[in-house]
């Protein structure tokens, strides 16, 4: 998977109110913490959904009767609106929040939401909502002021008013004091392709989706069957559909995490991992981890041996990679029985004729496509590994002493490799190096 086949971005804006803020959120940015950042897809909850920003157009903009009912059963909370403060009651609010959406990645304080924790700045210009029930602060929400804009960021809410759903109050307060201020657009953030947590938003009138190709929809007109969450999806599972129940036994959908803390910090280089949000993954019993991507900038899918290490095979065609497939995993099945039988015997023959002091066992190496059933013969200080490349009909020999590897030799006989053995044993290479 091509990770420029999707967006994931952030900046770290310098000024980000006005015209500014307006810019960023009419291509899709939504305030992330103290960044701005868009990305298409995204990992909550174990699970992927794609991403769908909203807002409202507020020219015409109108409550629901149930909405109108909602504003007028909290009527009795008291509004004050003002520049973002900090205080322990709406900080131990947040603590609940965080422990109630189960975030790792969320930030650990309200300030540090906001606020880089080396800095006391920020290039946005935030407001807060807050309710209060007399003295008691039922909930607070947090926006951004744009010139033609309001952002909404997050809100929070005292868990003993959750039956007055305070979180859609504050909500609805926004529009409100946007329309005050003849602002054009509300953006309530996003929701997800899927249904989720998040659809309360969905309930605002004359709103619109970004559709990831620039542009902004009526949300009308979205389909769920045309984010990149559900074609990954469809094109993973009829390759699924195609395979016999020997492979398939052994195949399952990754939900992969570690991709999204990977396509921020740009170390798919330096991580074992694969560069796609999801993707089947075949385990076999030799310890490799077949991998199917499909990629939606190519259009095709990428059949390949775990991250990095061999592309077998890429095609738009479904039946062609899942034969594919099909036909790896039997044929390293058949590799693994030849080289296992040349391996036994050979370590029949070293604990039979070496001494006992070297121990012996074999191990299959998932990273190599030939040679991957291994024989260690193990000294105090020094290792060596056996493997039978069963493309040349030969043993390879490597020597390790835990800190770097040499190649021992190649031979074309279980006697050569019994002979050399005796050479490293005598020298007592196994021993000392």
């Amino acid at each position: 998977m091509s990770i420029q086949s999707m967006i994931f971005e952030f900046d770290m804006p310098e000024v980000c109110n006005g015209k500014a803020l307006d810019d960023y959120l009419e291509n899709g940015w939504f305030r992330d913490g103290s960044l701005m950042s868009r990305y298409e897809m995204i990992h909550f909850r174990e699970q992927i959904y794609s991403v769908v920003p909203l807002r409202a157009q507020l020219n015409g903009f109108s409550f629901s009767r149930s909405q109108r009912k909602l504003l007028r059963r909290n009527s009795f909370l008291t509004q004050v609106i003002q520049p973002i403060t900090f205080t322990e009651e709406k900080e131990e609010m947040y603590q609940t929040h965080r422990m109630r959406f189960k975030s790792k990645n969320s930030p650990k304080t309200l300030k540090s939401y906001f606020i880089e924790e080396s800095s006391n700045m920020t290039p946005f210009e935030t407001w807060e909502l807050s309710l209060y029930d007399g003295d008691t602060l039922a909930g607070v929400s947090f926006f951004d002021v744009g010139e033609k804009s309001i952002c909404s960021i997050l809100a929070i809410f005292n868990p003993a008013y959750e039956p007055q759903s305070i979180g859609i109050t504050t909500m609805l307060r926004e529009v409100e004091y946007a329309l005050s201020l003849n602002k054009e657009y509300y953006y309530p953030g996003y929701v997800l392709d899927q249904p989720s947590v998040f659809d309360y938003k969905k309930r605002l009138s004359n709103l619109e989706f970004f559709n990831w190709e620039g542009n902004w929809e009526s949300m009308n007109y979205f389909d769920p069957t045309k984010a990149a969450n559900h074609i990954i999806r469809s094109k993973l599972t009829a390759v699924l559909q195609l395979l016999d129940r020997s492979v398939l036994r052994q195949l399952h959908l990754v939900h992969n995490e570690q991709f999204f803390y990977h396509v921020w910090h740009q170390t798919f280089d330096l991580a074992d991992v694969i560069p796609a949000p999801m993707y089947l993954e075949c385990i076999t019993p030799w310890a490799h981890k077949l991998n199917i991507q499909y990629d939606l900038k190519q259009k095709e899918y990428i059949l390949s041996l775990h991250h990095y290490y061999a592309i077998f095979a890429q095609s738009s065609d479904p039946e062609e990679i899942a034969g594919k497939l099909m036909d790896i995993y039997h044929e390293m099945n058949t590799s693994a029985s030849y080289q296992q039988n040349q391996l036994s015997n050979l370590k029949q023959q070293i604990e039979y004729r070496l001494s006992e002091d070297n121990r012996t066992h074999l191990y299959s190496n998932g990273n190599k496509t030939d040679g991957f059933i291994e024989l260690a013969v193990e000294g105090e200080y020094l290792t060596l590994y056996i493997s039978f490349l069963t493309s040349e009909d030969t043993y390879e020999v490597t020597a390790s002493n835990g800190v770097r590897e040499i190649q021992a030799g190649v031979y074309y006989s279980l006697q050569e490799v019994l002979d050399a053995l005796k050479i490293w044993v005598n020298k007592k290479s196994l021993g000392k190096v």
